[in-house]
C-alpha cells in the first residue's frame, strides 16, 4: 500500500521529527516531503473509507 519512501517518511513522522530533519535524513526537497506526506493522507484516508464500509 505504501511506498517504501512513504514508510520511511513515516516512520519519521512517528518520531515527531520536524520536516527540515526528515528532508536532511533522507536527502529530499521539502516540495517532495510535502508530496509524499499528501500520498500518505489520501492512502490514509481512503483505507479508513473503506474500513466504515
Amino acid at each position: 500500500m505504501y511506498t517504501d519512501r512513504e514508510k520511511e517518511i513515516i516512520f519519521y513522522l512517528n518520531k515527531n521529527c520536524e520536516n527540515s530533519e526528515i528532508t536532511m535524513n533522507l536527502g529530499i526537497s521539502k516540495h517532495t516531503l510535502k508530496a509524499h506526506i499528501s500520498s500518505i493522507v489520501r492512502k490514509m484516508k481512503k483505507s479508513k473509507l473503506t474500513l466504515e464500509k
